[in-house]
């Protein structure tokens, strides 16, 4: 059995993508005369406002991050799963594209309900998915890469459960 490299990538970079700020604004204003910056990163499971040289991070309830977070993981999970199954089993191949399908799926979902909650908040921060100062950022994008490479695996699938096919022997033209 051969191991999917492509395949196992697309795991791994699921999983590191939760590591990752999904989404980044920048704003700034000012106090008492004074220029103050704010840089919101917005991660899977928390937020992070850093300002001043000081970070306060809280915990994020909103059901998009949460729903993108399970399916990143049980993503990742599946692309790893249907890379490394020893012996090749029935259905291993489906099992990477479900994965590879299910992180694609995260991606979406979270896009679409950040840019949800962004039209909807009451407070006109100008903010949007991509504005000059907020946007989609790393872990977004490594996530939508390991979707990929999970799609490449499987372009890239020899079936081993099927005997090779014998050698072809030469063809002597006809006179």
């Amino acid at each position: 059995m051969r191991t999917r490299y492509l395949g196992v990538i697309g795991g791994l970079l699921a999983f590191v993508s939760l590591a990752l700020p999904w989404w980044v604004m920048n704003t700034s204003s000012s106090i008492l005369g004074t220029p103050v910056s704010v840089q919101t990163d917005l991660y899977l499971y928390q937020v992070e406002l850093t300002s001043l040289g000081s970070t306060m991070t809280t915990s994020t309830n909103a059901w998009y991050c949460t729903a993108a977070l399970i399916l990143v993981v049980i993503g990742g999970m599946l692309g790893l799963a249907g890379s490394v199954i020893t012996p090749p089993v029935r259905g291993q191949r489906a099992v990477l594209g479900l994965g590879g399908l299910i992180v694609l799926l995260s991606v979406i979902i979270f896009a679409a309900g950040l840019q949800n909650h962004i039209s909807n908040d009451s407070l006109e921060t100008g903010a949007s998915l991509f504005s000059s100062s907020s946007y989609l950022y790393f872990g977004f994008w490594v996530a939508l890469v390991a979707a990929i490479m999970m799609f490449v695996a499987l372009t890239h699938w020899i079936d081993e459960s099927m005997p090779p096919l014998p050698p072809s022997s030469p063809s002597i033209p006809s006179t």
